[in-house]
């Protein structure tokens, strides 16, 4: 079974997420913060390690931008990033956003 770190704070969401993907066949972790998403992340074994992280970009402390940053410069792993979520009133991506 692939395993999913989701990392939301917005609690009432991360439940319809996780009850969706765990429906779908997938186990899920949730955290909701970066300061822990990145501890989750940190372990050597590859059995602990999640196989997707679903990472919210607005988390309290360490942001979902700074968490993809250190992911990218730290883990010797494959990061994807596609952007979902709200856009600002303009329409447009929030600036340090990429679709």
């Amino acid at each position: 079974m692939a395993t999913i770190l989701l990392v939301e704070d917005e609690l009432e969401l991360a439940r319809v997420i996780t009850r969706e993907l765990e429906a779908a066949g997938f186990g899920v972790r949730h955290v909701a913060d970066g300061e822990t998403a990145l501890r989750c992340l940190g372990g050597d074994g590859a059995d602990s390690a999640p196989d997707v992280v679903v990472l919210d970009w607005m988390l309290p402390g360490i942001d979902g931008l700074e968490v993809l940053r250190r992911l990218r410069q730290h883990r010797h792993c494959r990061v994807d990033v596609d952007g979902t979520g709200r856009r600002g009133r303009s329409g447009h991506w929030p600036r340090g956003r990429r679709r």
